[in-house]
């Protein structure tokens, strides 16, 4: 393991389960369309309340969102299409299966019923996400952990007293101290201008940084420093849910446990908590420097966590990409240019703009393709754009990251915020109310920002960035890491045998036991549990004389509950596995065993058996209300796509639904594989293979 410290120095509809489209119309809300973007209301049509709207809308039946997992695969539709077909071809080569339509090795009855339990165990960690979220003690614990993490940890970048109460002021004196800051490298005026736009997007930064270099006066180790302090500047530029950000944190809305996780998020990204690089530390030797990426040598992670299976989609070529995403940029960028595009009366200021930064695209593709911009196709308009340019395709004009299912878990926005905001700040798609559209309900759904790769295809793409980064030639064969000075000697052979069997034990448990696969095991997780016990660490080695006593701050548990609370269900960035995966064996110094586990594979024993009474209680209230919602549900369930495509079966599957959510709230494995046996001899009893 590494060490932690240095020195000093246009498709037809297929049948899924969604809503009628003449029903969602008449609602004249943002509603999510087929490929994940949305549909809109009247222009023009004036303000609108979140609460009004929102109650509205849900006024009729219950409403969940389409249920997504990684690669962008919709649960429901490949649930249609498996039973309105023998076998389903195979997915994309290189991407992991996350849902079981095309499992050759089973029969279809078996991969249907495969694909309910799945649903079922989504359902349930989304109302968990819920429960957790909305109760108050985690929030109020949250906050204790990062007034720990400010007092303890020096941050340079958090200018405030330590008495300082936690509040809204610390992005706006962040944003200060970097301004500051930059003037030691960079002119006046061109950064004024940069501080003034508040772009945070790559190319902006990039062009910055292009047209005004760091002085080569500069050492490495202090450049390293303003570089990672510019992807700070991104981070608290960049606070619209876009790739990334965080709008409660813009918006200084303090009582949404969003706000508080995004701060971690910026503070784990903070070049303090970076190792640092040149002759006297070892920084320049990883891919991620970054302290907090610490691995436990018990824990599930791969070493220093410095890849997983995840390329974020705009750095992804178009044979990377899964079959449903390539489907949705398709039917997206066509929806954009037939309704969207066109000019019209009353055309929105939002669509002006994407109109103009889309024509201006297509131009420059067709000069240098050689072909008309409406012959284009959508693989080559993505072959020939860059980064910045596919972030703009995928999320503004097909706006496939685009989701409304935080806001059926009970988000803050439709109960707190009723703002005027400026129509040319803010996308209409925001979850903030305009004065010239209905509500925006819409944030980004993480589950839509990469494609998960198998471990032999990332693993592949790591060894790769490690060549490119410490400049090892490509024809040898093997390669070693060493640093004698830290300890550090690691070879090519022993990367990738760690980063390829542990990635494989992790998917392998979890897709065998139809855990939802959202983003593969959480950095985020890892990052967030290693700096508070950082913090703790050093407030418990001020204090040795008193070591046997209990440390008066929450525990390891207690956190891993509110990261579930920020990261699964209808957050959509990660899922319960991939959270409780890379927690284990995260411990204080001061603890003697070994630390946070994992014990039940299968089911959520580790939630129901919580040493935290409130999580417990959280659970169980989860688990109370889960059943009687998922059957009531008319749309957007597997159950319900099963009853759209083989009629009457639903009936006899609503018993061993109702079995398998009492088998979760047992925590009893054997009962739960029982009730999974039973939903599948339901299914068989129904449906002849062909």
């Amino acid at each position: 393991m590494f060490p932690t410290t240095s020195r000093k120095t246009s498709f037809d509809p297929i049948p899924d389960s969604s809503p009628p489209t003449s029903q969602a119309q008449a609602k004249q809300v943002v509603v999510p369309t087929a490929s994940s973007g949305t549909v809109r209301g009247p222009e023009n049509s004036g303000r609108v309340f979140v609460q009004t709207k929102l109650a509205e809308k849900n006024l009729h039946s219950p409403h969940r969102s389409k249920p997504f997992l990684a690669n962008s695969v919709n649960l429901c539709r490949e649930t249609g299409l498996l039973l309105s077909k023998p076998r389903l071809s195979s997915e994309t080569p290189t991407v992991i299966a996350t849902t079981y339509g095309d499992r050759g090795t089973h029969s279809r009855a078996a991969n249907v019923a495969a694909n309910l339990v799945l649903d079922l165990n989504l359902m349930f960690e989304e109302k968990l996400q819920h429960a957790i979220e909305h109760e108050p003690h985690f929030t109020a614990e949250l906050k204790k952990i990062i007034e720990l993490i400010h007092k303890q940890l020096d941050i340079e970048s958090i200018v405030l007293p330590p008495d300082t109460p936690l509040g809204k002021e610390h992005r706006s004196s962040r944003l200060d101290f970097l301004f500051n800051k930059f003037q030691n490298y960079f002119p006046l005026e061109p950064l004024k201008r940069l501080f003034e736009e508040r772009d945070g997007s790559d190319s902006t930064i990039t062009a910055f940084l292009a047209k005004h270099p760091i002085s080569k006066d500069v050492d490495e180790t202090e450049k390293a420093s303003v570089i990672g302090y510019m992807k700070l500047l991104k981070m608290l530029f960049g606070q619209f849910p876009y790739f990334g950000g965080s709008v409660e944190y813009k918006q200084g809305i303090e009582n949404s446990m969003e706000y508080w996780i995004y701060h971690l998020s910026t503070i784990t990204r903070d070049p303090d908590r970076s190792i640092p690089i040149g002759k006297n530390c070892y920084g320049h030797l990883l891919l991620k420097p970054l302290a907090d990426y610490r691995t436990r040598e018990s824990g599930l992670v791969p070493l220093m966590n410095q890849r997983n299976l995840g390329t974020g989609v705009a750095e992804a070529e178009w044979n990377e990409l899964s079959k449903a995403m390539k489907k949705s940029l398709e039917n997206g960028v066509y929806q954009f240019r037939e309704k969207r595009l066109p000019e019209r009366s009353g055309k929105h200021i939002q669509d002006e703009k994407y109109s103009r930064k889309f024509n201006k695209l297509m131009s420059g593709i067709a000069k240098e393709t050689g072909k008309p911009s409406d012959q284009l196709s959508i693989e080559e308009i993505w072959t020939a754009a860059n980064e910045d340019e596919r972030k703009f395709l995928y999320g503004d004009i097909a706006e496939i990251p685009w989701s409304d299912a935080h806001l059926h878990g009970g988000e803050s926005f439709e109960q707190t915020y009723n703002t005027h905001i400026n129509a040319e700040e803010l996308d209409y798609r925001h979850p903030l109310v305009t004065s010239e559209r209905e509500v925006g309900l819409m944030n980004v759904a993480g589950v839509h920002g990469n494609i998960l790769e198998k471990p032999e295809v990332a693993c592949e793409k790591y060894i790769k960035e490690i060549r490119r980064k410490l400049n090892i030639p490509r024809d040898s064969a093997e390669f070693h890491i060493r640093d004698s000075e830290f300890g550090i000697h690691y070879s090519s052979d022993f990367l990738k045998r760690d980063f390829i069997s542990k990635q494989k034990d992790w998917y392998d448990s979890a897709y065998n036991n139809q855990r939802p696969i959202v983003g593969g095991m959480s950095g985020h997780t890892l990052g967030y549990l290693n700096l508070y016990c950082a913090a703790v660490d050093k407030w418990a080695a001020q204090r040795k004389e008193q070591k046997d006593q209990p440390i008066p701050f929450p525990s390891l548990e207690t956190f891993r509950a509110i990261l579930l609370a920020a990261l699964i269900g209808n957050k959509r960035h990660h899922s319960y596995d991939e959270v409780m995966a890379a927690s284990v064996g995260m411990k204080f110094a001061t603890d003697q065993g070994p630390g946070l586990t994992y014990k039940d594979r299968v089911g959520y024993r580790d939630i129901f058996q919580s040493s935290d009474p409130a999580l417990q209680q959280c659970a169980r209230h989860a688990a109370a209300e889960v059943d009687q919602v998922y059957l009531a549900l008319e749309y957007d369930t597997v159950l319900s796509a099963i009853e759209l495509n083989q009629s009457g079966l639903r009936k006899n599957l609503e018993e061993p639904v109702k079995q398998y959510f009492q088998a979760l709230r047992s925590g009893d494995a054997d009962q739960i594989v029982e009730a999974k046996i039973e939903i599948e001899e339901k299914i068989n009893d129904k449906i002849n293979d062909l």
